[in-house]
């Protein structure tokens, strides 16, 4: 798109008809021309213009055609031509005024390629059209063709939305087929990277096993060394605090031993004390006596210091007085000396009035010349009287327009405090909107970082997964609990083995018992038919005591009766064998059944043992285990094993838990915070639109300001030019009244000198006669004193020197009228001393009397004795407490006693205290050297498991890279379907870089290499920008200052138009103002870059009031003052 040309009628302050053709000379030709004109001239409604033409809008009002309009126009319209491609466009804006109100605005969009053909005729639908043709519509039509004032960086700031559809207007579909092209690149490269981690990764060599387990065993070796050096040291110190304590308690003792002595010497001594102090008693009648004797040799004292006191007294008086008698004759010498001296200065007094009056006269003359040369030359100032008028109404002029001048000026303050506050609220908003940005960021960054820990909780595991492997463990814990059971009862029952000895020799000892009952059964049926014979024998024998001889036998009918006759056979040895053996195989039996017993329990304690072993096996079996035989210790190991995974698995899923509550809350939170910064945004928008408002306002006052300066340079040039003949400049603000006063007071300084002159000529006459005068009075030595100063002061010290001589006579009568009564006090207090003497000596003589019958032979001692006296109580209370503390020691060294024949009787060792803390410090020396061994060991290790890492992510990277690899190549295949979101992002992407690649080929010239656009981010469409003063630190354009963010929105609108398709190629480009903000050095690159840009066909027109821009740019439209209020258009080249 290229504008052609503008036309346009009443917009602001260009009132009539105007044309600018920009495809036409000399504009053509510049390519680069400037807007230039005074503040408020009508610059920016140029630009106006172009925008209502084009789409009814303009960028500095809402409802234009209430601003737009000017009140003496009835009419105002706007027609625009530009160019797409091969094709001409008009595009016209209209409205009028109809009983002093405006109609709503009509727009009309025409094909001007040979005939005139319309397009559209209303509002919307033009503005449609014309963002259909171009690919712009308003607000981006603003922000890449038409920078207006203060939005350079409206593009920077537009929302990644606005962004993306900026772009997708302004670029063409070729875009497709450089992705295409990068996608290829990106899998030929990602294929490379591949290669390279696979030839890294083979070869690679591993950390040798050997070595770890070398230093696995040297680990497990220096570990053990330092147990065993550490109990060796717990038991050198157990004998260290042995011998310490024998020591301890045998100082402690010694130390009680020595202090129940002390203490015993101690209570020795007091009861002696105690007993001299009974004997004292006898001193206590003399307790008066000897107070009042106190008594009186205490007033001697203080007698005796107060006579010493004055005596010192007197001796100073003394001295005083002699000085001040001293200091009398010295001043009554030097009161003679200054007598004489102003006597003296009286003679000189007359010869320097005469000389003085000479002086006075030459001097007059001087003064009257002096005078006359003054008035000759402010000769001028006779004519300064004249244009007095015509001077003040300048100055009053003059001050009015300084007075309106310092009115806007003090107005600019507060402007400018509300532009600046508007500037603080916008700055603070983006700091605030920056900080909820960087929230966010840390919000999502946590979210991301707890959707990591669960992965690396769950580690590529469901929840549910570790539910079920907690529930494996719970059930092998289970099967280890009955295992348990199991190997505790089998551990009962003992070895196997055992228990089939035991049922063998239980078996055997069976067999043998059995053997031995049927050797005595077979006995039994041997002598069966002996034993039936006696029992039947022994059970008829009632019947047969009944039997007569001869008498048949009523059981067998038989005659016959020989046991009847012969007696019974004897059978005591049948007895006696028959008893043995029965009673033998009582025993077997009994033996017998005890085996039997026996091995009927050893049988079912081996079945019982094999039910065991079966249900071992069995419960092995559904658990995994491949335990052949019960073991309690692997089943405690097994079971410690699993309590240990199961809390594990049980802390990893209430982590899992614990995070994915969080991760909740945590969405909760960024959906909160998110919501917030959309009301931030908003608030920051309409902070920016009062920043908007509050400089439009500030400029404006700076407009009036320009006026005023500019009208203030008027008058002090005409007041420069009235004031010069009288060597005079206009004065400076706020001291027009005072110089309007020096004036004034020049003009009476003049009529002054005139009258000062006559006043001259009369001192002169009149020290004439004071010179003839000035002899008579000379020898009047009065006057000449009540004149001169010097003798004024001479007199003075005279009668100072006077008055010091009568103080110091008044000093010394004082003096000595204190030295009088001082040696009155004195002889007094002698006196005193002397009856005080007298009586200490009756007092002392009646002391020796009382005590003479009490045995005393001196006041001393009486003294003495008393003071025994009184501190027997004092005595007896210490006695009691050193008894007390002895008896404590004595209790005190026994019970340490026994402690130390008890601690004597361990008898742990035999060496010395000093032999044991030797072997310590070797064993501590020796445990350290250990530790350090074990720290190298662990260190070893580390690095070998770092090695073992670094593999590990050696292949973990290759895995990654083989992902990033297929996602390429699927990226490839996707490149079929151009409406998969994939491409969709990519190809948004790659119209970012385009840009960035484009603008930064500007920026980097405009900053001198220091400033580089970067991407935010890696998916959206963000903008920051690499500092590299600051290290390369990431910048967000809002942190440049107005000069810089000026540079990079320009840079940024020219990559634009670089980047633009075949059919969207952008030619023309307005910037309004923003150069202000530059320093010389980028101002220059600024102006050569645009200067670049005719070689592409382009034509830039630029809005500044700097002059350097306005020198450097030699076509221009100039935008000037015809009359108040209204502006004309002139081009010059």
């Amino acid at each position: 798109m290229k504008i052609l040309a503008v036309k346009f009628k009443n917009i602001n302050s260009l009132l009539g008809e105007w044309e600018i053709r920009f495809d036409r000379p000399p504009l053509s030709d510049a390519g680069l021309f400037a807007i230039v004109g005074a503040n408020g001239s009508g610059k920016s409604s140029i630009l106006d213009a172009i925008t209502l033409g084009l789409y009814g809008e303009t960028p500095r009002l809402k409802n234009p055609e209430k601003g737009i309009v000017p009140r003496q126009a009835d009419e105002s319209c706007s027609e625009v031509t530009f160019s797409i491609a091969d094709k001409v466009y008009r595009s016209q804006w209209s409205t009028r005024r109809s009983n002093g109100a405006l109609e709503p605005p009509s727009m009309g969009l025409f094909l001007l390629n040979g005939d005139e053909t319309t397009l559209e005729e209303r509002v919307i639908p033009v503005r449609s059209r014309m963002a259909e043709l171009t690919g712009l519509d308003f607000k981006r039509f603003c922000r890449s063709i038409l920078l207006a004032q203060g939005d350079f960086a409206t593009f920077l700031n537009a929302v990644e939305s606005e962004r993306l559809e900026i772009l997708e207007k302004i670029v063409g579909p070729e875009m497709m087929e450089d992705l295409a092209q990068s996608i290829r690149s990106k899998v030929a490269a990602e294929g490379e990277k591949l290669g390279r981690l696979r030839e890294s990764a083979a070869a690679y060599e591993a950390s040798s096993r050997g070595r770890k387990e070398q230093t696995q065993r040297d680990l497990e070796l220096t570990d053990e060394e330092m147990t065993e050096g550490e109990r060796s040291l717990h038991e050198l110190q157990e004998l260290q605090e042995w011998l310490e304590a024998m020591e301890r308690l045998e100082a402690e003792e010694h130390h009680a031993v020595a202090t129940s002595a002390d203490l015993e010497k101690r209570c020795k001594e007091l009861n002696r004390q105690i007993l001299s102090a009974t004997k004292a008693q006898r001193a206590i009648p003399f307790r008066e006596t000897l107070q009042r004797l106190e008594t009186l040799e205490a007033e001697e004292s203080a007698t005796k210091k107060r006579c010493a006191e004055l005596e010192e007294k007197i001796q100073r008086g003394k001295d005083e007085a002699r000085a001040c008698e001293d200091q009398m004759k010295q001043g009554l010498n030097q009161l003679q000396a200054n007598r004489e001296r102003a006597a003296e200065a009286v003679r000189k007094h007359h010869h320097e009035r005469k000389s003085k009056l000479a002086r006075d006269m030459a001097d007059l003359e001087k003064a009257r010349e002096a005078l006359e040369n003054r008035l000759s030359a402010r000769s001028n100032d006779v004519h300064l009287k004249e244009r007095r008028e015509e001077i003040e109404a300048g100055l009053r002029q003059l001050q009015s327009v300084r007075q309106q001048l310092a009115e806007r000026l003090q107005e600019r303050p507060a402007s400018l405090k509300a532009e600046q506050r508007a500037t603080r609220d916008l700055a603070k908003q983006e700091r605030t909107v920056q900080s909820f940005r960087e929230k966010l960021k840390r919000l999502n960054a946590r979210q991301t970082n707890r959707v990591e820990r669960i992965a690396e909780l769950l580690e590529g595991r469901k929840r549910e997964d570790w539910k079920a492997a907690a529930g494996e463990h719970r059930k092998k814990l289970t099967v280890c609990r009955e295992l348990g059971r199991l190997a505790r009862r089998h551990k009962a029952y003992g070895s196997p083995e055992e228990v089939q000895e035991k049922l063998a020799r239980a078996q055997s000892e069976i067999a043998t018992l059995k053997e031995s009952l049927a050797q005595e059964e077979a006995y039994f049926i041997e002598f069966a038919e002996a034993i039936d014979l006696r029992e039947r024998v022994r059970k008829l024998h009632a019947e047969r005591a009944s039997l007569k001889p001869g008498q048949a036998c009523p059981l067998c009918g038989s005659l016959q009766h020989p046991y009847r006759e012969e007696g019974l056979p004897d059978f005591s040895q049948l007895d006696r064998t028959v008893e043995a053996r029965r009673q033998n195989m009582d025993k077997l039996s009994k033996r017998l059944d005890e085996e039997i017993t026996k091995a009927a329990e050893l049988t079912q304690q081996s079945a019982e043992m094999e039910r065991i072993t079966g249900e071992w096996a069995r419960a092995c079996a559904d658990a995994g285990f491949d335990w052949p035989e019960p073991d309690m210790g692997r089943v405690q190991h097994a079971r410690k094993t699993h309590r240990t995974a199961l809390k594990d698995i049980g802390k990893r899923l209430r982590s899992v838990r614990w995070q994915r509550w969080r991760a909740f809350w945590g969405e909760r939170s960024l959906v909160r915070r998110e919501s917030t910064l959309a009301r931030h945004e908003e608030r920051k928008e309409q902070l920016k639109e009062r920043h908007h408002g509050e400089h439009r306002t500030l400029q404006a006052l700076d407009g009036d300001i320009e006026k005023l300066r500019s009208a203030e340079t008027s008058l002090l040039s005409e007041m420069e030019f009235l004031l010069r003949p009288f060597r005079e400049h206009p004065p400076v603000s706020e001291t027009e009244e005072a110089f309007l006063q020096q004036i004034l007071q020049r003009i009476q300084s003049h009529d002054q000198l005139l009258s000062e002159r006559e006043t001259l000529e009369a001192r002169k006459q009149a020290l004439q006669n004071e010179m003839e005068s000035a002899a008579l009075k000379a020898q009047q030595t009065g006057d000449c004193l009540e004149r001169d100063e010097h003798l004024q002061v001479m007199e003075a010290e005279i009668r100072a020197m006077e008055k010091e001589q009568e103080d110091l006579t008044r000093k010394l009568k004082a003096v000595s009228e204190q030295l009088t009564n001082d040696r009155q006090e004195l002889q007094g207090l002698g006196e005193h001393l002397q009856s005080l003497r007298s009586a200490m000596m009756e007092a002392e003589q009646e002391a020796l009397q009382e005590g003479a019958g009490a045995g005393f032979s001196s006041v001393e001692e009486m003294r003495h004795e008393l003071s025994l006296a009184d501190a027997e109580p004092k005595l007896r209370e210490e006695l009691q407490a050193t008894e007390e503390r002895l008896a404590a020691a004595r209790s005190r060294g026994e019970t340490v006693h026994r402690e130390l024949e008890s601690v004597r009787g361990e008898q742990k060792t035999s060496d010395s205290l000093e032999s044991i803390r030797r072997r310590v410090d070797d064993w501590i020396k020796r445990i350290q050297t250990l530790r350090e061994r074990r720290f190298e060991l662990e260190q070893t290790m580390e690095h070998i498991h770092r090695a073992e890492r670094d593999h590990d992510e050696l292949l973990q990277a290759i895995a990654q890279q083989e992902k990033v690899w297929g996602e390429a190549v699927a990226e490839e295949e996707m490149l079929r379907s151009a409406d998969s979101p994939q491409i969709r992002g990519r190809l948004e992407r790659l119209m970012l870089d385009r840009l960035i690649q484009y603008a930064n080929g500007y920026l980097s010239t405009l900053s001198s290499q220091r400033y580089q656009f970067h991407a935010q981010d890696e998916n959206g469409l963000g903008l920051v920008v690499r500092d590299s003063l600051q290290g390369g630190v990431l910048r967000s354009v809002k942190s440049l200052s107005g000069g810089e963010l000026f540079v990079v929105s320009l840079c940024m609108a020219l990559g634009l138009s670089e980047m633009a398709g075949k059919n969207r190629k952008i030619q023309s480009l307005f910037l309004d103002e923003g150069f202000g903000t530059l320093d010389e050095e980028t101002l220059y690159k600024v102006i050569a870059t645009l200067k670049s840009l005719r070689a592409n066909g382009k034509t830039v027109g630029v809005i500044s009031h700097v002059k350097r821009l306005a020198d450097e740019i030699p076509t221009q439209i100039r935008v000037e003052e015809h009359r108040k209020g209204v502006s004309r258009i002139t081009i010059f080249a």
